[in-house]
């Protein structure tokens, strides 16, 4: 027997090397390289633990997400509300008109403070990775959306961020959502942080190093809301707290902002939060927070927000030197209130971030005295 190619003494050398190739080949398939991936904690020891000193945080970058099934998965829907497993997740609709209005207002009110920075950042929630595929899909969409309000955008000094794509790379290796609690965690802030980073013009600082905290036992909105079914009550989240690195001096105005005289001083991490555990961000939601660092970066910003934006927050100390924080809602129920062209020009603000989770956006709760905030 010969091989074409080779001489006769050639050929039991030939043969020999195409049987070890096949082998390799077998083996690398049969017992090729795996890579673990880490399960999300679904039960946390109970009572409550603080860790102050600066523990290592994984943010090793991921491959590319792809969603893991859970059309097998069982599941009971309460009207607004699904429980499935360990998880409990508010149900979206996609509302393309309130969407579009949403970042019409945001356009209006950019182009009359044209040499401010201004962005945009829509906060998909947890039912848009973990939930069943008909409750993410078509119109349940968040992503699509997204898409509708982003690029509804006219002013141009209006730039878009997109958290979502970040987010999406690390949902299953992370805890970046809650499972009691409609709010991302703070590492899925975190997360939302650095895409913002990429736009803003600054390096996003990493997890470690940073003095941080954590509560092991932490129920959340969704469990009250969802009825307190034992299955969430038998696997409570925990809840964790990364300090800035910056030194920070906060002070809140009930009030909305009026005189320093009545200004209040908090902490943009209270370790003892006044009420309820996620109020450990800036004390929790209040019509008016200022945050002055030692950043020395000659940039300020204002923080737009619903509670989604609280546990972001303490990230931005780290680059500006000032940072305001707003709540739409809570300035219109205080006794002052505010213009945001008006107020933007008063304090010399160089970037103004609208942070809303996908709910809010379309919300009339939200909307209504959002929209009387930036004046449109």
């Amino acid at each position: 027997m010969s091989v074409k190619g080779f001489s006769k003494e050639q050929t039991p050398i030939a043969i020999g090397s195409v049987f070890v190739v096949i082998a390799i080949m077998i083996c690398i398939l049969v017992f090729g390289k795996t890579t673990s991936i880490p399960t999300e904690t679904t039960k946390a020891p109970s009572g409550d633990t603080k860790q102050t000193t600066g523990e290592k945080l994984s943010t090793t970058t991921t491959t590319e997400y792809k969603r893991k099934s859970t059309e097998a998965q069982e599941y009971k829907n309460t009207g607004s509300i699904i429980v499935q497993g360990t998880r409990a997740m508010e149900i979206f609709g996609k509302n393309e008109a309130g969407l579009t209005r949403y970042a019409g207002y945001i356009s209006t009110f950019a182009e009359k403070v044209p040499k401010v920075n201004v962005y945009m950042l829509l906060a998909p929630t947890s039912i848009e990775f973990y939930g069943p595929e008909e409750y993410h899909t078509d119109k349940r969409s968040q992503k699509k959306g997204i898409e509708v309000a982003y690029k509804a955008v006219t002013a141009k000094n209006v730039k878009t961020v997109d958290a979502y794509k970040e987010l999406e790379r690390y949902v299953d290796d992370e805890y970046v959502y809650f499972r009691t609690d409609h709010h991302w965690t703070t590492r899925g802030a975190y997360h939302a942080y650095i895409a913002f980073s990429k736009v803003a013009g600054f390096e996003a600082l990493p997890l470690e190093g940073r003095k941080s905290g954590k509560f092991d036992t932490f129920y959340g909105t969704l469990y009250a809301w969802s009825g307190s079914p034992q299955i969430l009550k038998d696997n409570p989240d925990y809840l964790e707290y990364f300090f800035p690195f910056a030194e920070t001096n906060a002070v809140r105005y009930p009030n909305g902002y009026a005189r320093d005289d009545e200004a209040i001083p908090m902490k943009v991490i209270n370790e003892n939060p006044p009420s309820g555990k996620y109020t450990c961000f800036i004390e929790g939601d209040n019509p008016v927070t200022k945050i002055t660092t030692n950043a020395g970066t000659g940039r300020k910003i204002v923080l737009i927000k619903e509670s989604y934006g609280n546990s972001f927050a303490p990230y931005l100390c780290d680059h500006f030197d000032e940072v305001w924080v707003i709540d739409p809602r809570k300035v219109n129920e205080s006794a002052n209130e505010i213009n945001l062209v008006s107020f933007v020009k008063e304090h010399g603000i160089t970037d103004v971030i609208f942070l809303n989770y996908m709910f809010a956006a379309t919300s009339p709760q939200y909307i209504d005295p959002f929209n009387k905030l930036l004046g449109t």
